[in-house]
This record gives C-alpha cells, sequence and structure tokens, in this order.
C-alpha cells in the first residue's frame, strides 16, 4: 500500500483536532447535564464520531493509535463519564461541585494516567487510589531510561524482517509477539511522557510491568500486561457486571461471569481495531483468544475458591515453572487464534513497509536540505 506520508499525518493531526474539539464539548456539558442517561445521550453523538474516525487513515500505525486510545479507550471513559464514574469525574467529597480543568480532563480522557484523588477516609480509598496504590509509579527519566536498548532491538527486528523468507514460522511468530510488546509499551511511555509535561507529573505509572516473569495468567493480564487497557475493563465491564452478578449468584461466584464478559468485550475490541485495519468482516478468531485466557481464569478462580479435595493447594507450581508454562501457553493461543487474521491480511507486511516508506521519506527531506 502506497502512503504518502505528509497526507497521513494532516489527517492524523486532524483527527487528534476533532478529539480535542469533542472533548472539550463534553468537558463542557458536565457542567450543565447531570449525570445519568441525559448526559450519555449527550454524548452518543461524540462516541460515534470516535468509533468512525479510523475510518479516515490508511497507516496501520495511526489506525491503531486512534483505534486503541480514541475508539475503545476515550469511548469507554466517556461511558462511565455519563454516570459521573471513572477517570473523567472529580468525585472529590471535600467539594462534589468541582470539575476538573480542561487541561486535566483532556488529559486524563486521551493520555494513560488518572488524576489522583483524596479519599473519603483511611478506611474507604477511592478506586483511583486502589489502583495507583498497587502498582509501582515511575519517574519520567526512570520510564524512559532503558528505551534506547528497545528502540536498538525494534530497528534489529525491521532489519530481519527482510529475511523472513528464510525464518521459521514458529520463531518468527515469536519475533512478531516481541514487536507488538515493544510497540504497545513504546506508544504508552510516551504517552505518558506527553502527559508528565503537560501536567508537571513527578511519579507516572508504569503501564507494562515485566509481563515476561508472569507466574498465572491472572498475574499477566490483570497486573503486567497493558494496564490501560485493564484499568478500563475493569471500571466499564468487570464491576458493574460483578455488581450485578451478585445479586443473582452471590459475591463469591459473581467473579466468574464478571471475568468472562470482561475477556469477551476484550476480544470484540480488539476485533474492532483489526476491522479498522483490514476494512474485512471480523473472522472472531481474536475474539476466542480472549475468551479462551477469560475461561481459563475462571476456571482457576473456582478451584481457587472451592479446592475440593486439597487439589489446588497439592498441584501448586513453583514460579520458575509455572512462569515459562504461562508465556508458552499465551503463546501457543497467540499462534493459533490471534495471528492467523494478521497474517492472511498482510498487516505483517503493511507493518513492515511503512517503517521502509517512513525511512525513505526522511532521508529524501535530509538530502533535498543539503541540496
Amino acid at each position: 500500500m502506497d502512503i504518502d506520508v505528509e497526507t497521513e499525518v494532516g489527517k492524523f493531526i486532524r483527527i487528534w483536532l476533532i478529539v480535542l474539539a469533542s472533548l472539550t464539548y463534553c468537558h463542557f456539558i458536565s457542567k450543565i447535564i447531570p449525570k445519568g442517561f441525559k448526559r450519555l445521550f449527550s454524548l452518543l453523538p461524540v462516541i460515534s464520531i470516535f468509533l468512525y474516525l479510523p475510518h479516515t487513515l490508511s497507516s496501520v500505525h495511526f489506525i491503531f493509535i486512534v483505534g486503541f486510545t480514541v475508539s475503545w479507550v476515550v469511548n469507554f471513559k466517556l461511558l462511565l463519564f455519563a454516570f459521573n464514574h471513572g477517570p473523567l469525574s472529580n468525585t472529590s467529597t471535600e467539594n462534589p461541585l468541582s470539575y476538573y480543568s480542561l487541561k486535566q480532563f483532556v488529559s486524563a480522557a486521551c493520555l494513560p494516567i488518572k488524576i489522583k484523588q483524596k479519599s473519603r477516609s483511611a478506611e474507604e480509598p477511592t478506586i483511583h487510589d486502589q489502583t495507583i496504590s498497587r502498582r509501582n509509579p515511575k519517574s519520567i527519566v526512570r520510564l524512559l531510561n532503558n528505551y534506547p536498548m528497545k528502540v536498538l532491538a525494534m530497528c534489529l527486528l525491521i532489519h530481519v524482517y527482510s529475511y523472513k523468507q528464510y525464518i521459521h514460522p514458529l520463531f518468527l511468530g515469536s519475533l512478531y509477539a516481541l514487536h507488538m510488546f515493544f510497540i504497545s509499551e513504546t506508544y504508552l511511555v510516551v504517552s505518558s511522557a506527553i502527559a508528565a509535561l503537560i501536567l508537571r507529573l513527578d511519579d507516572l505509572e508504569p503501564q507494562f510491568i515485566d509481563p515476561f516473569i508472569s507466574t498465572s495468567l491472572q498475574d499477566f493480564w490483570g497486573r503486567r500486561w497493558n494496564l490501560m487497557a485493564t484499568n478500563i475493563l475493569w471500571l466499564t465491564v468487570y464491576v458493574p457486571i460483578r455488581s450485578v452478578c451478585a445479586h443473582v449468584i452471590g459475591r463469591k461466584w459473581a467473579t466468574v461471569p464478571a471475568i468472562l464478559f470482561t475477556f469477551l468485550v476484550s476480544g470484540l475490541m480488539h476485533e474492532l481495531i483489526i476491522y479498522y485495519i483490514t476494512r474485512l468482516y471480523p473472522t472472531w478468531e481474536v475474539t476466542c483468544f480472549f475468551v479462551i485466557q477469560g475461561i481459563c481464569i475462571a476456571f482457576g478462580g473456582i478451584m481457587k475458591k472451592t479446592n475440593i479435595g486439597g487439589i489446588h493447594d497439592r498441584f501448586q507450581l513453583h514460579p520458575w515453572i509455572s512462569g515459562p508454562l504461562i508465556l508458552l501457553f499465551i503463546g501457543v493461543n497467540v499462534i493459533c487464534f490471534f495471528f492467523p487474521p494478521i497474517l492472511r491480511n498482510n498487516i505483517d507486511d503493511r507493518t513492515i513497509e511503512e517503517y521502509h516508506i517512513l525511512v525513505d521519506y526522511f532521508v529524501k527531506k535530509f538530502a533535498r536540505k543539503q541540496t
């Protein structure tokens, strides 16, 4: 696919101007429309626009950024905001009528941050405080200090792709998984750095916490991998489903359908991003990948809760054994379910081609300046 860099960058900038204008509108209506379905109805046009925006782009990277950040994360935050929940809502009890500034509101909507709020009491922390306390904030310097090596590794991967016809498919799949990790982490870290500069934050929340040393599926998906998506799914899907199911099947077992629904929604949102890139009807393989992860985590939770005959206690594996097994399990499922629609629709080739187009563009631009 031939992409004009300047045209695509222009579209990308216009999209973010639309997002800024739309969020300004959302910030304004929050002061005049009370929480509830009236506010939700007033936000639906913005949500619809955000769902459409990726259709205006051609670049795989730009589609991923807009699809993930705007169509998924920002829209989910707006759904929460309609009912005065989530990171866009100022729930401070000291001044319940106070509002975030426009800069805070837009930053919290678009960037992987949450504005810290004071707890109602020492015994009753807010959702924001719970999320922040369970993670390890890092300064912007510490967050960026290991990225020269990761950039070098990315450049090496891109070079290796030139010889992919000689690489075994399983090893190539491992390289693609590593590539996806580097791209996702780099994007979220750069976003965090931008947030730090805009809001003058001292501490930042890491979005990936060493996922390759996970000891269980729950540890991988809940505490280490893409915590921006994890947090928004927790607030938007897991908590409401658990609350509803607690009245039907009891709080002890309400976590099971909550986990299943959370991974189902995650799968559907990943399908949406792939649809934006391919413009083809989804095959639901990616959804199956996430549903399988959810079923396994839910089953593990059931075994832990019941512990029939002490099975759960007797079959506890050492982290040095469980860690590699977990990564192997995820890797096999990635190869079987996640990668097929990517490879079948040549998304990998388009991604690599974009790197070459970008390099050629800057080389030619530099050459013109020299002459």
